[in-house]
C-alpha cells in the first residue's frame, strides 16, 4: 500500500476526534436503517444529493446513544450539522492539548457522573488543587468516552437547542454589540454576534461598548474560529490572549459593513467592507512592530506572519530548516511557548526531513546585520532563501542549506538593513501554519534606540567552508548540507546529544562550553531532551562511514584519555585541534565533521 492509499484509509471519528480505520468494518456504524455503506462512504437515502462522509467508532456511537432516552437520540441530520460546525479550518498546532482539555471536561460532566459513580467521585476530584487535576488528566488523556459524554454531548445539545443556523449577518458598529461564547477544546469561542441581546442557554454573553471612533478591529483566531473581538480607538492598546493568530483590520471610521459568518456553533470569521473588502494583516501578536520596506524579503501581502522577539532573556535562536526556513523560535528555556513550537515542528517534520539549527547568544551580543541568500532569477517561493546574520561579536550564522562551491555563482544576496537602522530586535516570517510549511518571505525589526556600532553593507563570506559533495543512494542527487561551526580555542567540555528514535544516527549534535563562559552549538540539538554524555577536553571524534551508500556519520565522541585510537576500514579517530574552526555538516542521513585553520 502506498502512502496516499494509507492516508486515505484513515479518518477521524466525529465523536472523539481519534483516528479510525475506515477499512475496519467493525469500526464503521450505519447510524440509521436508511443509510448504507457504499464504497467505504456513508450515503444517506434522505439526502441523496449530498454525501454524508461521517465516520464513527462503533463504541463511541453506542456510548453516546446509550446516554439518551430513545426519543431524544440525535438524528443523522444533527450529526451532519455537528460535523460541519466543528470541522477545523486548518490543522491545529497542538491537538494533544485539545484532547486534554476535552478529557478534563468529561471528568466533571453531569453525563459521566452516573457512569463513573462506582470508581470516581467528581466532588472529591474538584477539591484537588488544579495542578493535581492536571496531572491526573494528563495520565488518562485522550479518553474516548469522557470526550464523547462530556464535550461532544454538550455541543450536540447546544446545536439542537439553537437549531442549525448557517448564515451570514450584518453588524452595525454604531450600536452596542453583544457576543456569546462557547467552550471547545479548552478555549472560549465566539458563538454569536448581534446588535441586540442574544437569547441563548448554556453560553456566556458579553456586552461590548464600542468606541465612538473605531480605528482598528482585532480578531483573535485559530483553527476553529474567532476567540475574541477588540474594537480600538487611537488611545487603546490591544491586549494578547494566547491566541495563535490576530487578524488586524485598520479602518478610518465606523462607517463600514461587517459581515459575520456563523456555522451553527461558532463564528468562523468576520469580513469587513468599505466599498471593497478590507484585507486584514495576520500576525502572531496583536500589536505588531513597525518596519521599513527594505527590512523584508518577498511580498508578505495578507499572509500569516510569525514574530520572534529578541533581546533580554533570549538564550539563542532555534530554527528548523529544509530548503528554506520552516520555523524560528527565540529560545528562553523550556517554556510553554517552546513546547508548543516543538510540538508543531514535530508534526511538520514527520512529512519531510529537516534540520534543527540552534545558535546560542553570548553575553550582551546583539544582531547587527541580516541578509537573505537566494537563487538568482527565481521568485521568492522558488529561490531557496536562507537567512544569514552577523552579530556584534563578528559571529556569522546561516539558517538554511549551504550551496556547493560550484553553484555559488547562481546565488546573490539581499541586505535587510540600511545605514541608519538600529540593531535587530525581532524577526518575522510567513510560517508556523499547517498551510505554509516553508517560509519564503521574512523580515527583521530594528530598534532605533540602539544604533549599530559597525554597519556592514556587504554580506559576510562563508565561501571558505566547502560543502562536501555527497550523493544520496536513494535519489542519486547531491545531499543538501547545512553548516554549523565553532572555534576550537578554549574548549572546556562538550555535551553530546543523540536521537534515540533513529539507530542509524548515533550522534546528532554537540554543545561546546568554553573557558570564557561562552557556548557554541554544532549539528542538531534537541533542547527538550537531556544530553547523552558530558566529556571534558581534550576531545576525540570517531568518524564512521555507512556500509550502505558510503555516507559519513559521527560514530563516537570520547575524552582523550579513553579514546581507543583504533583504526579499521569504516572508522577513524581524530583529536580536536587546539586552534582553528570545527564545522559540522548535516544532511539527510549524513553527519560530517571538518576542521579549518
Amino acid at each position: 500500500m502506498d502512502s496516499s492509499e494509507d492516508e486515505a484509509r484513515w479518518s477521524l471519528c466525529l465523536l472523539c476526534r481519534e483516528e479510525i480505520d475506515t477499512e475496519d468494518e467493525t469500526a464503521i456504524l450505519e447510524c440509521t436503517k436508511d443509510c448504507r455503506i457504499k464504497e467505504r462512504i456513508l450515503y444517506c437515502e434522505d439526502f441523496p444529493i449530498r454525501i454524508c462522509s461521517l465516520w464513527f467508532h462503533k463504541s463511541c456511537y453506542q456510548i453516546l446513544m446509550a446516554s439518551y432516552k430513545k426519543s431524544k437520540r440525535p438524528s443523522l441530520e444533527i450529526f451532519r450539522s455537528f460535523a460541519a460546525a466543528v470541522e477545523p479550518l486548518h490543522t491545529p498546532a497542538n491537538p494533544f492539548l485539545a484532547d486534554t482539555a476535552s478529557t478534563w471536561e468529561g471528568l466533571v460532566s453531569h453525563s459521566t457522573k452516573r457512569i463513573m459513580a462506582g470508581i470516581f467521585r467528581q466532588e472529591l476530584f474538584m477539591r484537588l488543587p488544579v495542578e493535581i487535576q492536571s496531572m491526573i488528566v494528563d495520565r488518562i488523556s485522550p479518553c474516548r468516552y469522557l470526550i464523547v459524554l462530556g464535550e461532544t454531548r454538550r455541543l450536540i445539545e447546544q446545536l439542537r437547542n439553537v437549531g442549525w443556523i448557517e448564515c451570514e449577518l450584518v453588524l452595525n458598529l454604531k450600536q452596542t454589540v453583544y457576543v456569546t461564547k462557547t467552550k471547545y477544546q479548552g478555549n472560549l469561542y465566539i458563538s454569536g454576534v448581534s446588535n441586540s441581546p442574544l437569547e441563548a442557554v448554556d453560553v456566556d454573553q458579553e456586552r461590548l461598548e464600542l468606541p465612538i471612533c473605531i480605528e482598528k478591529i482585532i480578531l483573535s483566531v485559530d483553527h476553529i474560529g474567532v476567540r475574541r473581538l477588540q474594537f480600538l480607538d487611537h488611545n487603546t492598546v490591544p491586549s494578547s490572549d494566547d491566541s495563535p493568530w490576530y487578524e488586524i483590520v485598520d479602518i478610518q471610521d465606523s462607517d463600514v459593513v461587517v459581515h459575520v459568518r456563523f456555522d451553527g456553533l461558532f463564528v468562523r470569521n468576520l469580513r469587513i467592507f468599505r466599498g471593497q473588502r478590507l484585507q486584514p494583516r495576520i500576525w502572531s501578536l496583536p500589536d505588531p512592530p513597525d518596519y521599513n520596506d527594505w527590512n523584508v524579503f518577498g511580498t508578505l501581502d495578507n499572509r500569516h506572519r510569525s514574530y520572534v522577539k529578541l533581546g533580554a532573556g533570549i538564550q539563542g535562536i532555534l530554527a528548523c530548516c529544509a530548503e528554506s526556513i520552516i520555523g524560528i523560535h527565540g529560545f528562553r528555556g523550556l517554556t510553554k511557548e517552546y513546547k508548543s513550537f516543538n510540538t508543531f515542528m514535530e508534526q511538520l517534520l514527520d512529512c519531510y526531513p529537516a534540520k534543527r539549527i540552534f545558535f546560542p547568544f553570548h553575553v550582551n551580543e546583539v544582531i547587527q546585520g541580516a541578509w537573505v541568500r537566494r537563487r538568482i532569477g527565481c521568485e521568492a517561493r522558488y529561490s531557496s532563501p536562507t537567512l544569514i546574520i552577523r552579530t556584534s561579536l563578528g559571529r556569522v550564522m546561516s539558517f538554511g542549506p549551504h550551496p556547493l562551491a560550484a553553484l555559488k555563482y547562481t546565488y546573490d544576496f539581499q541586505s535587510l538593513l540600511k545605514r541608519g537602522d538600529g540593531t535587530i530586535s525581532g524577526l518575522f516570517y510567513d510560517g508556523m501554519t499547517s498551510f505554509a510549511e516553508h517560509s519564503f518571505r521574512m523580515g527583521v525589526i530594528c530598534d532605533s534606540n540602539h544604533p549599530i556600532a559597525e554597519f556592514h553593507e556587504s554580506e559576510p563570506s562563508l565561501e571558505q567552508y566547502l560543502a562536501p559533495s555527497i550523493e544520496s543512494f536513494l535519489t542519486q542527487n547531491l545531499v543538501t548540507m547545512h553548516l554549523t561551526k565553532a572555534p576550537l580555542e578554549g574548549i572546556l567540555k562538550v555535551r553530546i546529544w543523540r536521537d534515540h528514535r533513529y539507530s542509524c544516527l548515533p550522534f546528532t549534535g554537540l554543545l561546546l562550553y568554553y573557558e570564557n563562559g561562552n557556548i557554541e552549538s554544532l549539528g542538531q540539538i534537541r533542547l527538550h531532551e537531556d544530553f547523552e554524555l558530558e566529556i571534558m577536553a581534550p576531545i576525540c571524534i570517531e568518524h564512521g562511514v555507512r556500509t550502505r551508500g558510503n555516507l559519513p556519520f559521527v560514530k563516537g565522541v570520547h575524552g582523550s584519555a579513553t579514546c581507543p585510537r583504533s583504526r579499521n576500514e569504516d572508522c577513524e579517530w581524530q583529536t580536536l585541534p587546539l586552534q582553528g574552526t570545527i564545522v559540522w555538516w548535516t544532511g539527510y542521513l549524513v553527519d560530517k565533521i571538518d576542521f579549518y585553520e
